[in-house]
């Protein structure tokens, strides 16, 4: 399926460079003995250096150098077959790209432009504006459009990377959420962690798909985003993000976020994003991107378990949000209400009954209970912030009506004081079994005086303690050895 795929974006884009040529030979040869000479219809003789040479010149009017360069790659590519140019040394070739690249290069610095226009970067901060936006809207389609985002962030994709996953392609494990990609545009497949949010709702990927499939339970498609169409069309997945974020930073105003981002502007952020962290090397960017890099371990137990490792999984976390010192440390994901936790056995079956009843429609395609378990405790885990930032949200009465399908005797005036205060012990041990790992910004946040007191003590000083008794050790390890030579020497 992954190649079918692929074959169908090559030839859409054979037939575009086909079509592009065809119409440069019409201008070419109008008032020629070669008039009305076509792709289809050249011979080798047609076929000249002199031809492709004036073809680069009549791109250089209309389009862009990188796609003037991939326009050449792929005319080459289709005419290698057809013509003996291409054959034995092409050092003409080769000065034609180095030509066309000086020439785009000196009109550049003439207009004042730059010779590649990438794509702005996305930051984080403006990941978490649009985020809020989408989520503030209150609509199904505005939640599905949002998880998309958040998703194409934390797998640091293209486009169409997001566009083939489907509920079969994820698994919950403990470290986190593990989801299968495929590569579109490489003709590759790649497993990659997800791992939630440190108690930053605005962009925690896992909670947004909890909070998509609450909003939308009669949604029959088997891929996670049903807006993006037939699994097919790859195209369109860049031209919806594209009108996503055009829409939402318009609403947003000027200068609220980061002007005309694009759909790769997510990729290209997400990256800037994770090489800023000290933890994070170039390897571990180019493995959660899948870029190609020199001597790549390609050993089949590396694919097994590159998805997982401590490198995967410290990307994951970094893009996150995890903080950057600690982005090395698990992630405690939030869990529902356990025995052992002091809770009654009542409200722990109430708590998955609650789950199953939001996720009703979706039970088969997640899968297992411990992906069900997960969405759950992300949806409760920031029932308290949602409440108080948009109290009537499309989510919040999607849990409401849940909880009292679950129990049959619940009042619906009481549902909200009911998720309330189970969602209370799921965010303290959240905090707690996190707390090492939190940033500062969000324990300042979440945290009483009493509690950032007792976190400074049991957490700060105790590695501080630590450190120092290492210290020493080390110190007398060393004059004991030099004690020892001496002696010797002796």
């Amino acid at each position: 399926m992954m190649e079918d795929g692929r074959r169908k974006s090559s030839k859409k884009k054979d037939i575009t460079v086909r079509n592009k040529f065809n119409a440069f030979l019409r201008e070419h040869t109008t008032g020629t003995i070669k008039a009305g000479l076509q792709f289809d219809s050249l011979a080798d003789a047609d076929i000249t250096e002199a031809l492709i040479g004036s073809f680069a010149t009549f791109l250089m009017r209309d389009v862009k150098h990188n796609t003037a360069k991939s326009v050449l790659s792929n005319l080459k590519r289709q005419l290698r077959s057809r013509g003996r140019i291409f054959e034995g040394n092409q050092g003409w070739y080769k000065n034609l790209r180095s030509t066309l690249r000086k020439t785009y290069s000196s009109a550049a610095q003439s207009t004042g432009s730059k010779l590649v226009e990438s794509a702005p970067l996305m930051a984080v901060d403006d990941l978490s504006s649009i985020a809020t936006a989408l989520f503030e809207r209150s609509t199904p389609t505005a939640l599905r459009d949002r998880t998309l985002l958040l998703w194409q962030w934390a797998v640091m994709g293209r486009s169409s990377d997001v566009t083939r996953i489907r509920f079969s392609d994820l698994h919950w494990l403990p470290s986190g959420l593990l989801v299968d990609i495929t590569r579109v545009k490489t003709s590759s497949e790649q497993s990659l962690a997800l791992v939630g949010a440190p108690l930053r709702w605005q962009i925690d990927a896992l909670r947004a798909l909890a909070c998509q499939l609450a909003a939308d339970p009669f949604t029959a498609k088997q891929e996670i985003f049903p807006q993006l169409g037939d699994i097919g069309a790859y195209d369109n997945s860049s031209s919806h993000i594209n009108a996503v974020l055009n829409d939402v930073t318009d609403g947003l105003g000027l200068g609220a976020v980061t002007a005309a981002l694009s759909s790769h502007s997510s990729r290209r952020g997400a990256a800037t994003e994770a090489a800023s962290n000290v933890v994070v090397n170039f390897k571990d960017i180019a493995a959660r991107g899948k870029w190609s890099t020199e001597a790549w371990p390609t050993h089949t137990v590396y694919n097994y378990i590159a998805a997982t490792d401590a490198s995967a999984l410290k990307t994951a976390r970094v893009l996150a949000g995890w903080e950057s010192a600690n982005a090395a440390k698990a992630v405690h994901h939030p869990h529902l209400a356990r025995l052992d936790d002091g809770v009654s056995a009542f409200d722990a079956e109430a708590q998955r009954s609650f789950g199953k009843e939001v996720f009703k429609m979706f039970l088969s395609r997640l899968g297992t209970d411990n992906l069900m378990e997960a969405l759950t405790s992300s949806l409760l885990l920031y029932y308290q912030d949602i409440y108080a930032h948009q109290k009537d949200h499309i989510v919040n009465k999607a849990m409401e009506n849940a909880l009292v399908r679950a129990i049959p005797t619940m009042d619906l005036n009481r549902a909200p004081g009911v998720l309330e205060k189970w969602g209370a012990p799921i965010r303290k041990a959240f905090t707690l079994e996190n707390i090492a790992s939190l940033p500062t910004s969000v324990l300042h946040e979440t945290l009483t005086e009493e509690q950032r007191a007792a976190r400074f003590v049991s957490v700060n000083t105790f590695e501080d303690g630590i450190s120092r008794v290492l210290a020493i050790a080390q110190m007398l390890v060393g004059e004991t050895q030099d004690l020892k030579a001496q002696l010797l020497d002796v």
